[in-house]
């Protein structure tokens, strides 16, 4: 997405490398951005448990597409995390389309099922009050703040699942959309109308952004730009000619 980046590998989970891109450093900034400069010593926490908790959701995202396609006899190269997005990187094999939809599908309903687990987890926090059941807050951290942090990253789950599946490539929603209606139409129609709903869909993104969040605003340019460069390519029967 950013192009070459550096990254650091950190270690292997069920023999796929995991490696770490240098835009991941844009994730801490963002939240420290957040925190105001007389108030750094109390807004630590959210700098921590935000980074930390954009790290596993995007790796629990990456690794939805990595066990599926494992599981579907399909090779993976790699997983790389970093600023505000990831990759599972395939190895490419002839494999069916409905075994790819699910391999997509994977990666956003891993986040949808860590918001389940997440948002049930603070319910029970929540009413276990503030005492945990007996037990002592984990880092000395007061159980109405451990709850705020764990809804935090259940809709942060929530949202990844919602946008992933928003169906504009190259999001996870674009792309099984494009495979579905390969099944009825020519892929050159298929790859028009999943481009024109992506440029929709990008443009929405960015004159939300300019509300919400400029990365939404920069992400939005991004789907635009790529399906711009999609129409533009010609039929490979054209292209041969």
């Amino acid at each position: 997405m950013f192009g070459n980046s550096p990254t650091l590998t950190l270690g292997r989970l069920n023999g796929i490398p995991v490696r770490l891109d240098a835009t991941f450093l844009f994730v801490p900034l963002f939240f420290l951005s957040m925190v105001s400069i007389n108030r750094l010593d109390e807004g630590w926490p959210v700098v921590l448990v935000g980074t930390a908790g954009i790290f596993f959701s995007i790796l629990a995202h990456e690794l939805g597409h990595a066990f599926a396609a494992k599981h579907y006899q399909v090779g993976v190269r790699e997983i790389v995390v970093g600023g505000f997005f990831g990759y599972a990187h395939l190895k490419r094999q002839a494999v069916p389309r409905k075994m790819v939809i699910r391999i997509l599908a994977a990666g956003p309903f891993a986040n949808l099922a860590i918001f389940f687990a997440l948002w049930t987890t603070a319910a029970l926090w929540s009413s276990q009050g503030s005492g945990l059941g007996g037990a002592a807050p984990p880092f000395g951290v007061p159980v109405p703040s451990m709850v705020e942090t764990a809804r935090t990253l259940a809709y942060i789950n929530l949202a990844m699942f919602v946008f992933n599946m928003v169906p504009a490539f190259p999001l996870d929603g674009g792309k099984i959309l494009g495979l579905l209606l390969n099944r009825v139409i020519s892929e050159r129609k298929s790859l028009q109308i999943v481009s024109v709903l992506s440029i929709a869909a990008g443009t929405l993104m960015v004159l939300l952004g300019f509300g919400l969040s400029l990365f939404l605003s920069f992400i939005g340019v991004l789907v635009v730009a790529t399906n711009l460069r999609r129409l533009r390519r010609r039929p490979a029967s054209q292209q041969r000619s």
